[in-house]
């Protein structure tokens, strides 16, 4: 009498099918972790920085719930920036002209082709941002220096008006910042 078995190959070509619909699986979830990513406001100007590669352009979040975001690009094109973390409390910090740092009030924007309120501001020229100030929010203080690819970040309000004003610690140009 003869026992009903599987063959070797069969058993290889079934062992192999787990294997390619595993590792499909496996990697459609990762990829799907890996665009899940938040971006925090110490992070905004680093990718940006990679999606422009030398192009003028501003970055705005805007809306009544500071939950949007838009990268206006020299043309007035817009790209929606969808995965990024703001707080609507978050207070941006600049000195004023009589040395004083006040908080900024960005003014409303034509936003394809709708005016919004602007919560937060980033002019990038040929790849990098230009502005100097602080970001300030519950957790933490960020300070945002021209031609430095890295924001810093403080814990207190103090330390980061203190480095704000020490402006030893920051290159001065472009050129200096690649010279380091």
């Amino acid at each position: 009498m003869r026992v009903k078995a599987f063959s070797l190959i069969e058993l290889i070509v079934v062992i192999i099918l787990i294997g390619v619909i595993f590792s499909l699986v496996l990697n459609t979830y990762i990829s799907k972790d890996k665009t899940d990513t938040i971006l925090s406001i110490k992070d905004i100007p680093s990718y940006i920085q990679k999606m422009l590669q030398k192009e003028d352009a501003t970055f705005y979040i805007y809306g009544n719930d500071c939950q949007n975001a838009v990268l206006e690009l020299e043309a007035k094109k817009y790209i929606k920036i969808t995965n990024f973390s703001f707080d609507k409390n978050n207070e941006t910090l600049k000195h004023t002209a009589l040395g004083v740092i006040e908080k900024v009030n960005f003014s409303k924007r034509n936003i394809n082709k709708k005016e919004e309120d602007v919560c937060f501001k980033l002019a990038f020229k040929s790849g990098n941002f230009l502005d100097k100030f602080i970001v300030s929010s519950k957790e933490s203080n960020y300070l945002f220096m021209p031609f430095y690819q890295e924001v810093k970040v403080f814990t207190s309000l103090d330390e980061v008006q203190d480095a704000y004003s020490n402006n030893a610690l920051y290159p001065s140009s472009i050129d200096a910042y690649y010279h380091e």
